[in-house]
């Protein structure tokens, strides 16, 4: 027999002319031969291509800054007050003793928590989503219930876990565009803007 791709002679067994590549057939391979397999895209692999999420990632890492320099400031703020009993006595200030050492390492947790949970179930945002343009919304477009503003932001508690929360979200099936608790609840972030240092995406 011949390839009707190319025309060069095969044999009847063969699933693919050795020619030109063409597949012969169509059923299923002969046992032990193996075949290659489609392996799925990772969220990862189309953030690296698709400079649409790239743009909405940064809009995201940028607000987070934004809401982290005022939540030091607040943070600041209550151990300067926290100390004043002491500085009246005598001491001196201590610009670095926060007013939460007991429950060391929330001690940045806690009000990173309750700033982040409160403003998106009040407002959608925080003030550092609000400059850039985002909001947190569920995935049918309404605001964010109580308990799963608290759930997507538990990971505020402490840092290290919002880096897992985020890798958690972006290696596992779904939206690239939710971290692991925000696929939890079905809530997503909306919005942002797009930065010239990143290509616009032809995806």
């Amino acid at each position: 027999m011949f390839c009707p791709k190319c025309g060069a002679q095969v044999d009847e067994d063969d699933f693919f002319c050795h020619n030109c590549g063409f597949a012969l057939k169509a059923q299923a391979p002969r046992e032990g031969i193996a075949q290659p397999t489609e392996v799925e895209e990772t969220n990862f692999d189309k953030m690296r291509r698709d400079h649409t999420l790239q743009n909405y990632w940064v809009n995201r890492a940028i607000a987070f800054i934004i809401d982290s320099v005022i939540i030091g400031a607040i943070v600041l703020l209550l151990s300067i007050a926290f100390q004043l009993p002491y500085i009246f006595s005598g001491g001196s200030i201590n610009l670095f003793r926060s007013p939460f050492d007991t429950w060391f390492p929330f001690s940045m947790g806690i009000p990173s928590l309750l700033y982040f949970a409160l403003l998106e179930y009040a407002y959608t945002q925080t003030f550092g989503k609000r400059v850039m343009g985002i909001r947190v919304v569920m995935k049918s477009g309404r605001p964010l219930p109580l308990g799963s503003s608290f759930l997507r932001n538990i990971s505020k508690l402490f840092w290290p876990l919002i880096l897992f929360d985020i890798i958690g979200g972006l290696i596992t099936a779904g939206d690239p565009r939710q971290k692991y608790t925000d696929r939890m609840v079905g809530a997503v972030v909306e919005g942002g803007q797009a930065y010239s240092f990143i290509k616009s995406s032809g995806v």
